[in-house]
């Protein structure tokens, strides 16, 4: 087994219990939803094309970052595109600066989508 292969099956459990206890963002004073959409999101396949493979490995390792950042994070952003409408977090942690991306669906509320270190 390669070592994206153990990345994504470590994230994926972690992923799975993240979803149980679910999540709320206290700057936010929302639940955020986790959903097979953030999951997708992370390995690539809800994107237009795949994802480089070294990035998806990086994404498995810090994805559990995202929960810090979520019920952490001091202040948000917001941004509106084409594809929806964004909730974007931002923390600190160990020196790098980490970004959680949020989808605000009117529907349902605000999604997890994605984790990034800022560059």
């Amino acid at each position: 087994m390669s070592d994206i292969e153990k990345a994504q099956r470590a994230a994926w459990r972690w992923y799975k219990q993240w979803r149980k206890r679910g999540c709320y963002s206290p700057v936010l004073k929302s639940e955020i939803r986790i959903s097979e959409k953030g999951w997708r999101h992370i390995k690539g396949q809800a994107m237009g094309s795949k994802r480089n493979p070294h990035d998806m490995h990086y994404r498995f390792l810090i994805l559990p970052l995202a929960e810090e950042v979520i019920t952490t994070a001091a202040g948000y952003t917001t941004s509106h595109k084409a594809q929806g409408s964004f909730v974007i977090l931002e923390k600190s942690i160990r020196g790098d600066v980490f970004r959680v991306v949020l989808i605000d669906d009117a529907r349902v509320g605000l999604i997890f989508l994605s984790i990034m270190r800022k560059s």
